[in-house]
């Protein structure tokens, strides 16, 4: 089936192989992908808008440079960037060297999206995933508006991680060792840190073990960092974030699913602290606990079509506007031409659940192509 074509071939692109598709010379391969979308938004309150996006483009720099040494390069574009215009962003998202002696040791170096669950090594691969917008935190376009560094690891800096043959299943491990989140990233020269420097000497470490038989995928992560809570007066917490991720594919069935719960460790002074400023603010909590969970059925109508059904949630309960969650729920399809080339279509309803501050209802509609070039 296309689908599973498509999979195996990023499979090969993602471990470094050499790419079919792309071109070069001495061994360097170009490749990449972008998606272009029209999006019309119908909110229950406020301006109906349409416009079209280029919602992003990822170009890939890889080099074999040995039987055993492999180095890439990501740059990630969004939302139409333009530096001149202020539009979207662009990142430096990974520059790494990979060590793969064999399936079971694979050590990369450098900087790269550490695993945790399936989705966040996954999320901006966007040929590959059904839908136009993504589940609730791994969707970039809105990570302005979301603190997705909460819920989800964002790069590490070593990573060892493979794969184990036991019992005809697969065995998977990760493990992965980072920088403190963005916050603590110093983004402008100030005293003794130049930009991009971790200001602090605390790191974030984290890992994956999964396993996966017949058609079965089953993961379970973790992470333990520091959450900087200046702004409350809570100093840096310790966090720990455990997610676990979920596939199963039954013929033209696959679902997919994931969990991530997010805690903040406070002694007893700073939850005094905590709740005492949600007594006079009433945009603040009581707790720093987050929930992120999704999932999304697709169903093969053939070769060339597929359909989907999906439903994200996010809660924060630190932030009354996000105590009682943020829910999504979404239907679309696709159409493959080529196997290189995705056209999708997509509705999302939107609605932030139980808030006292504003109403936030929206219907949304996708039209959209990948390519894989």
């Amino acid at each position: 089936m296309k689908r599973v074509l498509i999979i195996a071939m990023a499979a090969l692109l993602f471990a470094n192989t050499p790419a079919m598709l792309a071109q070069g010379t001495d061994n360097l391969h170009v490749f990449g992908y972008f998606q272009a979308h029209f999006n019309s938004s119908v909110p229950k309150e406020g301006k109906a808008t349409n416009t079209f996006n280029l919602q992003q483009l990822n170009l890939f720099f890889n080099k074999e440079l040995s039987s055993n040494f492999n180095a890439f390069v990501n740059f990630e574009l969004s939302q139409s960037y333009s530096s001149q215009r202020s539009w979207g962003y662009f990142n430096l998202d990974e520059a790494w060297v990979k060590y793969s002696p064999s399936q079971a040791l694979n050590i990369q170096a450098g900087m790269l999206i550490p695993t945790f669950n399936h989705l966040n090594t996954m999320k901006n691969k966007t040929p590959l995933l059904p839908y136009v917008f993504r589940p609730l935190v791994y969707e970039s376009s809105i990570s302005a508006l979301l603190d997705f560094p909460a819920y989800l690891p964002e790069r590490a800096f070593l990573q060892v991680f493979g794969t184990l043959p036991v019992s005809g299943a697969s065995v998977e491990y990760a493990i992965h060792l980072g920088n403190s989140e963005s916050s603590y990233i110093a983004q402008s020269v100030s005293g003794i840190f130049v930009p991009g420097t971790d200001t602090t000497t605390f790191k974030e470490v984290g890992g994956r073990v999964g396993v996966r038989w017949s058609g079965v995928r089953l993961g379970v992560s973790a992470t333990l960092d520091r959450d900087k809570q200046a702004t409350l007066m809570l100093g840096n917490l310790p966090r720990t974030r455990v997610g676990v991720d979920v596939g199963l594919n039954l013929g033209a069935w696959a679902l997919d699913g994931e969990f991530i719960h997010v805690n903040d460790r406070m002694n007893e002074q700073q939850q005094g602290t905590l709740t005492a400023i949600s007594s006079f603010n009433p945009l603040v909590g009581t707790s720093l606990e987050k929930t992120f969970y999704c999932a999304n059925l697709t169903y093969d109508i053939s070769d060339a079509f597929y359909t989907y059904g999906g439903y994200s949630y996010l809660d924060d309960k630190s932030n009354n506007l996000l105590a009682k969650g943020l829910s999504s729920y979404t239907l679309g399809g696709g159409y493959r031409p080529i196997e290189t080339v995705v056209v999708k279509t997509q509705w999302a309803y939107y609605k932030l659940e139980d808030n006292p501050f504003f109403t936030v209802e929206q219907n949304s509609y996708y039209v959209a192509v990948s390519i894989l070039f």
